[in-house]
């Protein structure tokens, strides 16, 4: 029997507790949970997900999946993977002195993403790379650069 995905949850609910039981073979690890990821044919746990001390969640495929698909593929959105805001005016945010990843965290979770730019190098070396192949590139680009922003790594 598939999950009823289409309960509206309390405004007052943690994050954690909503993607958690959506996800097959979720289990404990290292540094949070790893489950199969939904948004792909996952036959081994392949999704990391962490739940930060303000409550954050966050997730990564380590197969590539971008974490808007893995959250509608359980039946929520990126915004599920944030605490609600306290009512009142809108708050004003600074740059973190203290960044939700460290260094090494940052490098190990770009390191796919570090291979897809070399191959894509070699590549153009020994070829020319078909738009599937720029397009792949451009992903990993992006992923990198918001690795590092997420790092807190200033220019």
């Amino acid at each position: 029997m598939q999950p009823n995905f289409s309960q509206k949850h309390p405004s007052t609910h943690r994050p954690i507790d909503l993607i958690l039981p959506r996800l097959e073979k979720a289990r404990r690890s290292k540094n949070g949970w790893i489950a199969r990821c939904p948004a792909h044919l996952d036959k081994t746990p392949s999704l990391g997900v962490r739940e930060l001390d303000d409550g954050r969640v966050l997730i990564h495929c380590f197969s590539g999946c971008d974490a808007a698909d893995v959250v509608a593929a359980v039946g929520l959105t990126l915004a599920d993977l944030f605490p609600p805001r306290p009512p009142g005016p809108e708050r004003q945010f600074a740059p973190s002195s203290n960044p939700a990843f460290s260094p090494f965290d940052v490098l190990r979770l770009i390191q796919h993403e570090i291979h897809i730019v070399l191959a894509a190098a070699c590549t153009a070396l020994n070829g020319e790379l078909t738009r599937e192949d720029i397009e792949r590139l451009q992903t990993a680009i992006n992923r990198i650069t918001d690795a590092i922003r997420l790092a807190g790594v200033k220019r």
